[in-house]
């Protein structure tokens, strides 16, 4: 690893997120930003919405169709903007009031390869720093965000490979911020960080430093293999006429929930909860209970446990409050 090469990819990053940061806090600066675009990129995003439609993309159309022949005004914006939200204001109203919401991919748009190398680079290195290919893998975000709604900062998530989103996995995470970098382990289901360390905008990043860091916590990112979790459920075992079944779900090995009259629900095109509470109208159960919700209720269970149970889940077969048995189900 060329950790002079690491560097200068680091501050190109934090470079980058206080031009980002810039451009979100002022439209004036947005505005200056859009203007400055190189013409390769303004053709690129002429060529990339001239033909889509959409609330926003339309937006995105008018914008390139006007940076493709000259500067855009900031009261042309606003106008574009406005005009937008006048007609469809619910879909304004959370995720794209904002300005940069909605052009941030104009903002970043020249140096978005060079993004993409120094993101690369940076993951590669820290794994290979750490001697660690054989256990973690990275996620990271460009100033894209996380939902592709724009965002002013890009961040490093390095977790066991075992987990397929960082969202379940503790990790050593690293973040960049309008020139500020942010480094830590980050136990993220839990939600508890340790030796957090924070440079602001005008201190020097040094490598060895988050490496010290890594190296202390990454044992734990190692050890953190990702297992399915297991349902619980509470079963019962005699229907509304008391008959018992406990004695059939032991000999058998299975699992008993009642409702016969429904029919089996592999041989029909069961959707939803919706579908099950039509076959339990059609059998006539419930009718007594119109009003009173139980129908629905009961639909939901039944749905539940016919598309949510799976192997290595518990089962607790009960008389009441009093538990019979309890089991794995292995098929």
């Amino acid at each position: 690893m060329n950790e002079i090469k690491f560097n200068e990819q680091l501050e190109y990053l934090r470079h980058i997120s206080m031009k980002m940061k810039k451009a979100f806090e002022s439209e004036v600066e947005l505005v200056n930003q859009l203007n400055a675009i190189s013409e390769k990129s303004k053709i690129l995003l002429y060529n990339t919405y001239k033909n889509t439609e959409g609330k926003v993309k339309n937006i995105r159309k008018k914008v390139s169709e006007i940076l493709i022949s000259r500067d855009i005004q900031l009261s042309e914006l606003e106008t574009i903007i406005k005009e937008a939200k006048a007609k469809d204001p619910k879909s304004f109203a959370t995720m794209y009031q904002h300005w940069y919401k909605m052009l941030y991919m104009f903002l970043f748009s020249d140096d978005k390869v060079r993004i993409d190398e120094a993101l690369t680079y940076i993951s590669k290195s820290i794994i290979e720093s750490l001697n660690a290919n054989e256990y973690l893998i990275p996620k990271y975000f460009d100033f894209s965000g996380e939902r592709q709604t724009g965002s002013t900062r890009c961040w490093f998530a390095f977790i066991n490979k075992t987990h397929s989103s960082q969202t379940t996995a503790k990790q050593l995470y690293l973040n960049i911020d309008d020139g500020m970098v942010e480094y830590s382990f980050y136990d993220r289901p839990s939600g508890g960080s340790e030796d957090k360390k924070t440079l602001n905008k005008n201190t020097p990043f040094v490598f060895s430093d988050l490496l010290s860091v890594f190296q202390k916590h990454k044992s734990k990112v190692f050890e953190d293999v990702w297992t399915l979790p297991i349902n619980y459920w509470r079963i019962g075992t005699t229907d509304n006429d008391t008959k018992t079944y406990w004695n059939e779900m032991v000999s058998e090995s299975k699992v008993c929930i009642g409702w016969p009259e429904i029919g089996d629900l592999g041989t029909t095109n069961v959707r939803n909860k919706d579908d099950i509470a039509k076959l339990l109208e059609k059998a006539g159960t419930y009718q007594e209970n119109k009003n009173d919700g139980t129908k629905t209720r009961k639909a939901g269970e039944i749905f539940n446990f016919y598309k949510q149970i799976k192997e290595g889940d518990i089962i607790l077969a009960q008389n009441g409050w009093k538990v019979l048995g309890i089991g794995r189900v292995i098929g």
